[in-house]
């Protein structure tokens, strides 16, 4: 997974969290400010069970996907394609 995939689900979750107030994320969620506050900014949060389970309730969900042996090698410094 490269940075800048993670950079999108974070700004993929800020937009969700932005489109209610704080409040009422709060209030649906059980969710404190503080973490709310920390994703509507797109800032790095710990994904646990309090954050999917709040995302479920605000109608979305986290999907785990495999990926393919040529997009991830861990031993991998450069992120041009081996020849």
């Amino acid at each position: 997974r490269s940075m800048r995939e993670e950079q999108i689900i974070l700004e993929q979750i800020a937009e969700v969290m932005n489109e209610r107030s704080c409040r009422e994320v709060e209030k649906k969620t059980g969710l404190h400010r503080n973490k709310i506050w920390r994703m509507a900014q797109g800032m790095p949060f710990t994904l646990d069970y309090n954050v999917i389970f709040a995302l479920g309730r605000l109608g979305y969900h986290l999907e785990l996907v495999e990926n393919s042996i040529d997009t991830y090698r861990p031993g991998k410094v450069s992120h041009k394609k081996d020849t």
